[in-house]
């Protein structure tokens, strides 16, 4: 196969991908519109590299997020693989700061965490959407279990 078909195959096959992810949030909103912060903002739960004093926090800035609060979340694990953040449904607690997106930044965020699958988490705020990691391949020898579940704590300045 040639380069520029394997490039193709590579490019449609993440557009299948975006499409499920896409139809996968359409569905989770239509089931839950407590998600939508307002008409135009959609909350949302984040836990490793978008938290505050973490290097990809800044994204959610340039999208207009606006930070609503800092809280625990029961039922994941936070696992660390090759230095990348994973929440997985576990017996641990999650360290989550709320978010409420702008509805366009928010579809920039689904491009940015498109290999983790979007849930619903009821916190004090009300209900967000965390991208979680559900792979069967877990637990893995090589990976970082954060025991209190605070990434920012241990991994950001």
């Amino acid at each position: 196969m040639s380069v520029a078909k394997k490039y193709l195959h590579y490019t449609e096959e993440r557009l299948r991908s975006l499409r499920r992810l896409a139809e996968r949030i359409r569905e989770l909103l239509i089931e839950n519109p407590t998600l939508f912060a307002a008409p135009d903002r959609i909350r949302i739960a984040v836990y490793g590299t978008l938290r505050r004093g973490c290097f990809r926090n800044k994204f959610l800035v340039e999208l207009g997020a606006r930070f609503v609060g800092k809280t625990k979340i029961g039922g994941f694990s936070l696992v660390i693989w090759y230095g990348a953040p994973f929440a997985v449904p576990g017996d641990g607690v999650l360290v989550v700061e709320i978010y409420e997106v702008p509805i366009r930044g928010f579809a920039h965020l689904c491009v940015l965490e498109r290999g983790y699958d979007p849930v619903v988490v009821e916190t004090q705020y009300g209900s967000a959407l965390l991208w979680v990691m559900k792979n069967p391949f877990w637990p893995r020898e090589d990976e970082t279990v954060v025991e209190d579940g605070d990434f920012a704590a241990h991994y950001c300045k």
